[in-house]
C-alpha cells in the first residue's frame, strides 16, 4: 500500500508539472456579470462592448464581461439587491440607483448646482476623494462615470413655471427622494413608476411630463408621445458603474489592474461621446421630430420662480440626504453660493 501510494503521489506530481495542465490551470476564465438599464445599440451598450474586447485582449480572454442590458436584470433597485446578494457582480446606473447606494450623490443631480459638463467634471474631480470614499464605504469600487446627457422637460404643454407641474401628471422615479420633495414644494402629485414602466405610461397618459435628457429620450423613445420640450438644461443626470469590492478582490491582481484601467478609459471616452450626442439628441428632437421648445428662462418672474423653488429643495434635503459638510463641500468645488 506504502508502495503504490508513493508511485500514485509522483505520477500525480510528474501531471501537475506537465505544460498541458499546466496550461488549463491558467486559461480559468472568469465573467463579469454587469446589469444596465441602458438598451443595446445605444450608446452606453456600444462603449460597454468595446470595453469588453480590449478587456478580453489585455487578459488573454481570462476575463470579460456578460452583460444584462435594457433591464432584463430588473430596476436598479433590483440589480443593487442582486449584488448584495452576490448574484450580480457591477451595474450601470443612472442617478436613481446611484442615490439609492450613495444618497449624497443626488446632490450633484440637483437643480442649481452643476451648469454644464465642464461644471460636473469639474466638481467630480474636486470631490472625487470624498465621493469615492462614500462608494468604498457601501462595498462598491467606482469603475467609472458613465452619464446619461442634461435632464430637460418634456410635456404636452410648456412647463413654464413650477407651478404648472400642478396642471400636469409628472413622473418621478421610484425609489428617489429628491424629485418628490420638489414636487410638494410646488404643490403638485407626481407619478411614481421605475424606468422601464415609463414608456407605457406615457402611451395611457398615465404620465404626460417628464424630466430626461435629449439622448435618452430617443434611446428609450419616450420622445414619441410629448409634445414640447424646454430649451434649458435642467440638472445632469449622473451616471457611474460600479462593482462589488469583493468581487474585484477575487481577481488576480494583473486582471483587476486591467479592468481598472480599461474602465477609465472606457468611460472617459463614454462621456465624450454622451455629450456630443446628447447635444445632437436635442437639435434632432426639435427639428426632425416635431418637439416644440419652450423657456423657462424668457422672463424675471421664471428665473426667480425656478431659482427659489430649487434652494428650498436643496434646503429640505441637506440633513436628510446628504450632511452640511458634504453640502458645503460640494458647492465650494461648485463655486456656488445659496
Amino acid at each position: 500500500m506504502t508502495r503504490r501510494l508513493s508511485t500514485l503521489l509522483l505520477i500525480i506530481g510528474v501531471m501537475l508539472a506537465l505544460p498541458g495542465v499546466a496550461t488549463v490551470a491558467a486559461t480559468d476564465k472568469t465573467v463579469i456579470r454587469l446589469a444596465t438599464l441602458a438598451p443595446q445599440g445605444s450608446t452606453w451598450d456600444k462603449v460597454f462592448k468595446a470595453w469588453n474586447n480590449t478587456l478580453k485582449k489585455e487578459t488573454g480572454d481570462a476575463l470579460s464581461f456578460q452583460f444584462f442590458a435594457g433591464g432584463v436584470a430588473g430596476d436598479e433597485k433590483d440589480v443593487i439587491r442582486k449584488m448584495k446578494l452576490g448574484q450580480m457582480d457591477a451595474g450601470g446606473f443612472t442617478t436613481i440607483g446611484l442615490a439609492q447606494i450613495a444618497r449624497p450623490l443626488a446632490l450633484l443631480t440637483t437643480p442649481g448646482v452643476i451648469d454644464d459638463y465642464k461644471h460636473l467634471n469639474k466638481v467630480r474631480t474636486k470631490m472625487a476623494p470624498a465621493l469615492e470614499a462614500i462608494f468604498d464605504k457601501e462595498g462598491y469600487k467606482l469603475l467609472g462615470w458613465g452619464d446619461a446627457g442634461f435632464g430637460r422637460i418634456m410635456s404636452n404643454r410648456p412647463i413654464l413655471m413650477p407651478s404648472d407641474y400642478k396642471a400636469v401628471r409628472p413622473w418621478v422615479p421610484r425609489d428617489e427622494a429628491a424629485l418628490p420633495e420638489f414636487m410638494k414644494i410646488v404643490g403638485a402629485n407626481g407619478v411614481a413608476a421605475g424606468i422601464p414602466e415609463v414608456f407605457p405610461a406615457l402611451q395611457t397618459g398615465m404620465i404626460d411630463t417628464v424630466t430626461v435628457s435629449a439622448l435618452a429620450a430617443v434611446a428609450l423613445q419616450w420622445f414619441r408621445n410629448v409634445k414640447f420640450v424646454s430649451k434649458e438644461r435642467t440638472f445632469p443626470i449622473v451616471g457611474a458603474t460600479l462593482i462589488r469590492k469583493e468581487f474585484l478582490e477575487t481577481l488576480a491582481p494583473e486582471h483587476k489592474a486591467a479592468l481598472l484601467a480599461s474602465g477609465t478609459k472606457a468611460h472617459d471616452a463614454l462621456l465624450k461621446q454622451i455629450e456630443s450626442e446628447d447635444d445632437k439628441a436635442y437639435v434632432a428632437l426639435t427639428t426632425k421630430m416635431g418637439l416644440k421648445e419652450f423657456s423657462l428662462t424668457s422672463t424675471p418672474a421664471q428665473v426667480k420662480a425656478w431659482s427659489d423653488a430649487s434652494k428650498e429643495l436643496r434646503k429640505r434635503l441637506t440633513g436628510k440626504l446628504w450632511t452640511k459638510e458634504f453640502y458645503a463641500e460640494c458647492m465650494t468645488a461648485a463655486d456656488k453660493k445659496d
